[in-house]
């Protein structure tokens, strides 16, 4: 039972978090608002859709940002785990406790997500969580971890449990 809970909880915080970033129809399409500069600001419209605000993180020019990516980033260093860094530094530092870690596994974060729904003794709705997946050598995936970049509690999403 435990395991279908965490699959379908891990779906729901995914499905949550994809519809909690959804835009309403704003779109100059939508509005039909057509004309030469109707692309201008394609790039920036793009990222409103934006799951996942690793790039936002990664961005080489940070000046190019619109005001909600810079809030995110904000939000995200006034946080106890700011960085991908100490993301990967929290998660291996809970596999070492949990379950120890093999030498050929290394931590890989792969997103950062905002949590779609309350998560008990985890994180709050809207708190920015990193993904962090431990794998070997050749790619394949051992174990999932959240970090919540506010808190720094951790979660461990894989392996289940049996």
């Amino acid at each position: 039972m435990f395991q279908h809970l965490c699959s379908t909880s891990r779906a729901v915080v995914l499905l949550a978090a994809y519809l909690l970033v959804q835009p309403s129809a704003t779109t100059a399409d939508e509005q039909g608002h057509k004309g030469k500069d109707q692309g201008k600001n394609q790039p920036a419209a793009a990222r409103d859709n934006l799951a996942d605000f690793l790039p936002l993180v990664e961005a080489k020019d940070k000046n190019k940002l619109n005001d909600r990516e810079r809030e995110i980033l904000k939000k995200l260093a006034n946080g106890k785990v700011p960085t991908v860094d100490k993301a990967k530094n929290a998660a291996q530092q809970h596999k070492f406790k949990a379950s120890g870690i093999l030498a050929e596994e290394a931590p890989h974060v792969v997103s950062l997500l905002p949590l779609g729904i309350d998560v008990p003794d985890f994180g709050k709705r809207g708190e920015l969580v990193w993904v962090v997946q431990f794998r070997v050598f050749h790619g394949a995936i051992t174990q999932e971890v959240w970090v919540n970049s506010n808190s720094s509690g951790v979660l461990a999403i894989l392996p289940l449990k049996r």
